[in-house]
Formats: structure tokens, sequence, C-alpha cells
């Protein structure tokens, strides 16, 4: 079954994360995420249960962040804490 990126970005905005969507699909990750940018989405924060972890998409992969923001720090990103209840 072919996942279509209008598809796709309907997964993601009813709460499944990429990798959830990868496996229903037997894709990568990184194909469903360019799915889900390929629709409009530019970005987002979802819960991942199979890693148990959130998973951030971004604007681009991480291989397109250019050095000189690496570098210089720009691209900083912290992982959200979770507080038990």
């Amino acid at each position: 079954m072919k996942l279509s990126p209008d598809e796709a970005a309907r997964l993601y905005r009813d709460g499944k994360s990429s990798c959830l969507i990868a496996a229903d699909f037997k894709l990568t990750r990184n194909g469903v995420e360019a799915r889900i940018r390929a629709a409009g989405i530019s970005g987002g924060l979802q819960w991942c249960p199979l890693h148990g972890t959130y998973e951030e998409l971004h604007w681009t992969n991480a291989e397109a962040v250019s050095l000189m923001a690496v570098r210089w720090d720009q691209q900083r990103w912290t992982q959200p804490t979770l507080e038990a209840s």
C-alpha cells in the first residue's frame, strides 16, 4: 500500500508519530517525514510509543542544516522532560 503526502500528513495530525507511520507502511522514518513535509507541515513534536520518546519533525533533514549554524550552535534543541504524576 502506497503512502501519499496527504495521507501521511493526516496520520501525523491525528497523533501518529513518523516511526509508527513508517512501521505501518514499511517505509523509513526519513521517507515518511519527507512525505509529511511535502504536504505542507513544517515541523512538529509527537510522542513515539515504539521508542518511548518525543520525535521532532524539522523543516529539513539533519543533513541540510548548514555547517555554520551547527558550528555556532544556533540549532540547539533540548529534550522535553516528562514529569511523573
